[in-house]
């Protein structure tokens, strides 16, 4: 447990400083669905810096989130019409 609470405080530093830099990888909608973890981070960042709240990565971790939402059923569909695959990480 704290290794995961270790490993997770790093990824969001990590993330932060990169959000502070200007200069992020843009990441796709895609991408952050399967990204779970890092669309969240990324998701909360948005919503804590409204500032950020159209840049392509805010835009695309949103539409990424209206996803996320839905069933299981239709993410799972959503991911096979896009051959979208988790182990690509």
């Amino acid at each position: 447990m704290k290794t995961t609470k270790t490993l997770l405080l790093a990824l969001l530093t990590t993330l932060l400083l990169s959000a502070c830099s200007g200069e992020d990888e843009v990441r796709s909608k895609d991408w952050f669905i399967t990204h779970s973890a890092e669309q969240a981070i990324q998701l909360d960042i948005c919503r804590h810096r409204p500032q950020l709240s159209e840049t392509p990565n805010c835009i695309n971790a949103t539409a990424a989130e209206e996803i996320l939402k839905q069933s299981h059923e239709v993410i799972q569909a959503y991911v096979k019409k896009h051959s979208l695959n988790n182990s690509q990480k």
